[in-house]
């Protein structure tokens, strides 16, 4: 049966890149927790080409690869590769669990906020403590905002207006002008470009007909992003 099949697998990881992309994606679809430790070594693995595929098989293990995939995203002593196919793995796991992991990487790990952003509703309360800590650096504030944009909860609609120094959100004050208050939000210079420009800029909806701003419907994780408007000024101030 399978479950006798997996050591021989694991063994097999370690066999030529046919083989070890074979075996790989039989452990993934095993899902034995067996099989975890020797992917997470994997992630690695001297073979590049080779590390999405462990990466891909510990995702659909997935449960029983939460923890390891933590420790490997904050090990620092693991390269700017392992860390951040860590960091995409938990993401499509999508595990509460991830969540303060993630945030612990965030300014340090490249693709934390768009995991964190993916995990979805999960992630906004730890999210909007980390953006309102003002002994943050401005890296993982910043990138805090990307995440908090992504998901597009409620909750978040006051961290950001209190991030921007306004004591609450007024009705007039659209998206766009938030995210460019007080220097974008963390005291980055307002006269260069926008830190996200060209992406998403709003977590608030305009609804024309009633000429007025309203939250948004958070994202469950896993649900696909919302279209929001990008940010026109954002894209000005990058040309």
């Amino acid at each position: 049966g399978d479950a006798h099949a997996v050591e021989p697998l694991i063994k097999a990881l370690s066999d030529t890149r046919r083989v070890r992309f074979k075996a790989a994606q039989a452990l993934g679809k095993i899902g034995d927790a067996r099989a975890v430790e020797p992917l997470i070594k994997a992630l690695g693995d001297a073979e590049f080409a080779f590390r999405p595929d462990a990466a891909e098989a510990l995702e659909r293990i997935g449960v029983p690869a939460i923890e390891p995939l933590c420790r490997a995203l904050g090990d620092i002593n693991n390269g700017q590769i392992v860390r951040p196919l860590a960091a995409e793995a938990l993401a499509k796991i999508g595990d509460a669990r991830a969540v303060e992991p993630l945030i612990k990487a965030l300014g340090d790990v490249n693709n934390a906020a768009k995991a964190l952003g993916r995990i979805g509703v999960p992630a906004v309360e730890p999210l909007c403590r980390t953006l309102g800590d003002i002994n943050n650096g401005q890296i993982v504030r910043l990138q805090a905002i990307e995440a908090l944009i992504e998901i597009g909860d409620a909750r978040a609609i006051q961290s950001l207006a209190r991030a921007s120094g306004l004591r609450q959100l007024r009705p007039f004050q659209l998206p766009n002008e938030i995210l460019h208050q007080r220097a974008l939000l963390c005291g980055a210079e307002t006269r260069g470009p926008c830190a996200l420009a060209g992406r998403p800029c709003g977590i608030l909806r305009h609804d024309r007909r009633r000429g007025d701003l309203h939250p948004a419907r958070a994202r469950a994780p896993g649900q696909a992003a919302h279209r929001w408007p990008t940010c026109r000024r954002a894209r000005h101030s990058a040309d």
